[in-house]
């Protein structure tokens, strides 16, 4: 936060504070939780995404930390659906 703050970048995290933005993090994965009844995979992976983000962000990790987590998360739907696929 403290980087995006120097260098003049309007983020999330350096608007809401590091408090703020795990808050709506939190809000945005029970949100999606709770809309996956109705909605299906979308949302259920939308909580599975931003949990562990929201999870991560109690403490000070380094940028890359970041960087693999959000890039593993990426690779979530696909291998759901392979997992669906390879089950029909």
């Amino acid at each position: 936060i403290e980087g995006d703050r120097a260098a003049g970048i309007r983020s999330l995290p350096v608007l809401l504070g590091s408090a703020g933005a795990r808050g709506l993090l939190w809000m945005l994965a029970t949100l999606a939780a709770a809309c996956a009844p109705g909605r299906g995979w979308n949302a259920l992976l939308t909580a599975a995404a931003l949990a562990p983000l929201a999870f991560a962000a109690r403490r000070r990790r380094a940028e890359a930390f970041y960087e693999w987590l959000g890039e593993g998360i990426l690779f979530l739907p696909a291998i759901l659906e392979l997992a669906h696929w390879l089950a029909a």
